[in-house]
């Protein structure tokens, strides 16, 4: 799993990590090894997909930023003070040498940032059978109760059972939507000028081989109480 994000920011990114190991490590019969990666640049993201084949790396997790252009936002350096996107197709490309597909043993990626869709598309077109990732600009609360209900569900059905566990993710973020009647509609561009595409609503996205690049079907969101 690769935590990525400024320290000066306020997204949640460590608290995700901490409650995502807890997830995992507090079964009885853990099926998974979890190794967190925090701080995370591009060349640690790159040096470690390097060794999954080696590793029998399964699940491979982002958590952080998705970039204005479809990428992903990395830490520059150590000390975690500037971040830059790389682009799409350069991080496509590096999972599908490590996919299905090509041999590889990754067969499901975690993108929990926003405006990720795009990303995840292009990532099952490489050759990944399943990518998780989120529509629209989501709150960094939702984010870190997907994360934690999809490895808590994950791990007590024994691994691999994708879909089901982002079904029980799915009801867990509906449930804090609900509970703290947050919308899933962007608030006006007035109010929010930094949001990129801000009438857009967020949905949480599964989306799996027969998905294809060019079009939404196969995937599923969430349900909008809107």
């Amino acid at each position: 799993a690769f935590f990525s994000a400024c320290h000066d920011d306020d997204t949640q990114v460590q608290t995700e990590a901490r409650k995502q190991t807890t997830a995992v490590y507090a079964a009885k019969d853990m099926p998974y090894e979890f190794s967190p990666f925090l701080d995370s640049t591009f060349d640690v993201f790159h040096d470690q997909m390097l060794l999954a084949s080696a590793r029998r790396t399964e699940i491979v997790h982002f958590s952080g930023h998705g970039g204005k252009e479809g990428g992903l936002q990395w830490l520059q350096n150590d000390a975690a003070d500037s971040s830059k996107e790389e682009s799409l197709s350069t991080i496509a490309d590096v999972f599908e040498c490590e996919s299905k597909r090509e041999g590889g043993s990754v067969e499901c990626v975690v993108l929990n940032a926003c405006y990720t869709e795009q990303l995840g598309r292009a990532i099952v077109a490489r050759g990944v059978p399943c990518v998780l990732c989120w529509r629209g600009k989501v709150p960094d609360e939702a984010a870190t109760i997907f994360a934690t209900w999809f490895y808590k569900s994950l791990v007590k059905k024994g691994g691999r059972q994708y879909e089901a566990a982002y079904k029980a993710a799915r009801i867990g973020v509906n449930h804090w939507r609900e509970k703290n009647r947050v919308s899933a509609r962007r608030v006006p561009v007035e109010v929010d000028p930094d949001a990129l595409r801000p009438h857009e609503a967020w949905d949480l996205v599964f989306l799996h081989e027969a998905t294809s690049a060019g079009s939404r079907e196969g995937s599923r969101g969430l349900e909008s109480p809107d």
